[in-house]
């Protein structure tokens, strides 16, 4: 009679090894050229990693190494993980490893500086009905971009901050696509980012009011020309 036999891969479990590296989310999306990463505060946010053991137990001394699996664009350092950009580029893949064992990967873009942001719409009123339990008004769009006249150019990849300046969350939300709480966006291909704004309307203590709300870039922490962009909504009710 023939018997078979099955083999396995023991687990080590030894709490020394590393078992799992995560590359944490970046500090934003793009890099200005000449620069180097940023968080949106303006502080220098280099890419960071953590590694674990099988127990889930950080490994504060695990020997991890950054990598940019392109060619031009970002100088990584591999130890510190600072990122200088420097080259127009996007999207740049960066990793993480330890001896061979790899994070998710994740991308940034090497952008021109900010200089200029402009509102595209003329948002002023968002009306309602009698019947209805909240309201959203249109996106509050606005476009980012460097230089002036023929020579300007779109930048991608730059977070802008929505921020509500008269009101309370019971009454007013700043929302993303899918309704949900949302106060930055990242600027598309052609420079443009934009937010909503959700009305609660049980928690009108009038019929009509109004709500300030901002959006604002920064680079290294300073506000660029024309930010913050003002949007003042005017909630009524229908006639």
């Amino acid at each position: 009679m023939l018997i078979g036999s099955v083999s396995c891969n023991k687990i080590n479990t030894d709490p020394s090894v590393v078992s799992s590296v995560e590359l944490s989310p970046l500090g934003s999306p793009s890099i200005v050229i000449g620069d180097s990463l940023r968080d949106t505060s303006g502080i220098l946010a280099a890419v960071k990693a953590r590694a674990y053991n099988i127990q889930g137990d950080l490994l504060t001394d695990a020997p991890i190494i950054y990598r940019v699996l392109d060619t031009g664009g970002v100088i990584l350092d591999s130890i510190t993980g600072i990122a200088t950009g420097v080259s127009l580029s996007g999207p740049i893949r960066v990793i993480a490893d330890v001896r061979g064992l790899q994070t998710q990967i994740r991308t940034l873009y090497v952008v021109p500086e900010p200089e200029n942001l402009a509102a595209l719409n003329g948002i002023d009123s968002v009306k309602y009905r009698f019947t209805d339990r909240e309201v959203f008004t249109p996106p509050l769009n606005v476009q980012l971009w460097s230089g002036t006249g023929a020579d300007s150019v779109a930048i991608q990849a730059y977070t802008v901050s929505y921020t509500v300046i008269s009101a309370t969350d019971s009454l007013v939300q700043i929302v993303g696509d899918n309704g949900s709480k949302s106060l930055i966006d990242t600027t598309g291909s052609d420079g443009r980012a934009g937010r909503r704004l959700k009305v609660r309307l049980l928690h009108l203590s009038t019929p009509t009011d109004s709500v300030v709300v901002e959006a604002s870039v920064k680079h290294r922490g300073v506000q660029i020309s024309g930010s913050p962009v003002r949007f003042v909504i005017h909630i009524q009710p229908e006639i």
